[in-house]
């Protein structure tokens, strides 16, 4: 009988170290990427930038499961910045969640965040005069690294309002990518 209990009690105590619910997941991470007026031409000045706040809601080995909690855009004009977002913005995936394979999953890097699915919505804007903005982007490793962190971007980014003409699209577009929320 005691033999029984000692082997359910190890049973047990294996099976809380195995268990995924009580596997450690890696910090916030934000990435950020920045269009250059100029894509190809790192010194030509950002005209946008949008930022993604992720938090990791699932692991499995060296896949991380990431909740987009936040997407910010960034118009950077002339005369100031206009601003939009978006809080939990649904994902063209199954599960809602961004994928991500990471060499060490609890210490991601920002290369291994390159590839994003289809991020679709309409984003508020920050100031209630402007329209609100319908964006699509996707993006993948960039074949021709131009920046330090180079993502292929497809994106669209058009006001709502369809009369206006679209702020900024490009196809399989070079695009700086970074993990820090410091403007340029």
């Amino acid at each position: 009988m005691l033999s029984r209990r000692i082997l359910f009690v190890a049973l047990l105590i294996g099976s809380f170290n195995v268990s995924p619910a009580f596997a450690q997941l890696p910090a916030d991470q934000t990435v950020q990427w920045r269009f250059h007026q100029t894509p190809s031409t790192p010194s030509s000045p950002v005209d946008f930038r949008v930022i993604a706040t992720l938090k990791a809601v699932e692991m499995n080995r060296d896949e991380v499961g990431w909740e987009v909690q936040r997407l910010e855009f960034f118009q950077v004009l002339a005369n100031g910045t206009k601003t939009w977002v978006e809080n939990y913005p649904g994902l063209g995936t199954p599960d809602g969640l961004w994928w991500a394979t990471h060499a060490n999953p609890l210490a991601p890097n920002l290369d291994e965040f390159l590839s994003s699915p289809l991020l679709k919505g309409v984003a508020t804007a920050d100031n209630p005069a402007d329209d609100d903005l319908t964006y699509s982007l996707e993006s993948s490793p960039a074949t021709i690294g131009v920046y330090p962190h180079t993502a292929s971007v497809t994106y669209a980014l058009a006001p709502q309002d369809p009369v206006e003409p679209p702020i900024k699209s490009g196809d399989n577009e070079p695009v700086e990518a970074d993990d820090t929320r410091e403007a340029s």
